[in-house]
């Protein structure tokens, strides 16, 4: 009698075109994986997935490396203003979820930058509205510059709309396709990271929701 053919076992494999992801072996340090293993555990990720979003994130996050420190900074003051964690490294009150633990981060966040303040007098940076270079924009859009704070409620809403902003509308897309391409790079790394924010933070996906409009006359 002859043998039956063996049958593998597992999932049959997919057509190249719909595998989602493919394999990638990468050798890393015993403190290194024991940290991403810690890190997995406490946002009750798979490992490979972990590691997947961390490379992800640090695509995204760009090349200033003043941001990049900036972030690094807020990371550690988070974990420092949470205090107790357990031995996974999990907060007992996290920052984002304990009224009181909230607003410890954000007076540590801005006590630290009051340590980096730069000297000298606040000055608005344009000093004449009617300069060449500022034709074409719009009045609301250079009333933002008068101040910091209007800056600040300009640059939050901005950033609300867009990690609120699933689908950019058709005008924003045309818009994208005449900024120069080196831009064009940087808006799109914008997106793909506000993207990580919003799910990280549970945020509804919705289309624009009119929060420039008070900028756009």
């Amino acid at each position: 009698m002859s043998k039956a053919a063996k049958t593998k076992m597992g999932r049959p494999i997919k057509p190249p075109g719909l595998r989602k992801s493919r394999l990638l072996t990468v050798r890393v340090g015993a403190e290194l994986r024991e940290a991403l293993e810690i890190a997995a555990k406490t946002s009750g990720k798979s490992l490979s997935r972990e590691i997947e979003i961390r490379l992800g994130q640090s695509i995204a996050r760009g090349k200033d490396p003043t941001v990049a420190a900036l972030s690094g900074v807020i990371e550690e003051l988070a974990f420092q203003v949470e205090g107790m964690h357990d031995v996974d490294a999990k907060p007992h009150w996290p920052w984002y979820s304990n009224p009181f633990m909230y607003r410890a981060l954000t007076l540590a966040i801005q006590q630290f930058l009051d340590c980096l303040a730069p000297e000298g007098e606040i000055v608005p940076p344009i000093d004449d509205p009617q300069k060449p270079r500022y034709r074409g924009m719009p009045d609301g859009l250079l009333k933002t510059y008068e101040s910091p704070e209007a800056r600040a409620t300009f640059a939050s809403s901005a950033l609300v709309n867009a990690m609120q902003s699933l689908h950019p509308s058709a005008a924003e897309e045309e818009v994208l396709k005449m900024v120069p391409e080196n831009w064009r790079t940087v808006i799109l790394r914008q997106r793909k990271r506000l993207e990580m924010a919003r799910n990280q933070f549970g945020m509804p996906d919705q289309m624009s929701n009119g929060l420039f409009d008070e900028f756009a006359d």
